[in-house]
C-alpha cells in the first residue's frame, strides 16, 4: 500500500481490510530493505536511481511497478552497489515520470 508503505498479500478468501500486514521478507537474520520510489525526470533521463543502501545481492532484488507485474533482474533492470538501472532493458519501455517503483533488496 502506497499510503502505509506496507504490504498485504491476498489469499482469495478474506476481505482485504481483514488481512494482516506482512511484507516481503528474506530468511530470518537476513536484512532486506523495501523502498517505494516515485520516479522523477532525472531518474528517467539517466535510466537509473540510487538506493538508500548498497545492494549486496543484486540477483535477489525484487522490483514492481505499482499496478504492474514483477520485473526480472538482468532482463528488465540491473543493480550494482546502490544503483538500480534499466538502460537498454525492459523496464525502460514501460516506466515514466511519476510512476512508482517498489523495490526490495538485500543490504
Amino acid at each position: 500500500e502506497l499510503d502505509t508503505a506496507q504490504f498485504k498479500i491476498g489469499n482469495g478468501v478474506d476481505d482485504w481490510n481483514s488481512l494482516p500486514y506482512g511484507g516481503l521478507y528474506g530468511p530470518s537474520g537476513s536484512p532486506y530493505k523495501v523502498e517505494v520510489i516515485t520516479l522523477d525526470a532525472p531518474m528517467i533521463a539517466n535510466k537509473q536511481l540510487n538506493l538508500i543502501q548498497t545492494n549486496i545481492s543484486p540477483s535477489e532484488t525484487l522490483v514492481f511497478v505499482d499496478g504492474g507485474s514483477p520485473q526480472k533482474f538482468g532482463v528488465d533492470f540491473t543493480s550494482v552497489g546502490n544503483v538500480l538501472s534499466w538502460t537498454g532493458l525492459g523496464l525502460e519501455t514501460i516506466i515514466g515520470v511519476s510512476d512508482i517503483l517498489i523495490i526490495q533488496y538485500k543490504y
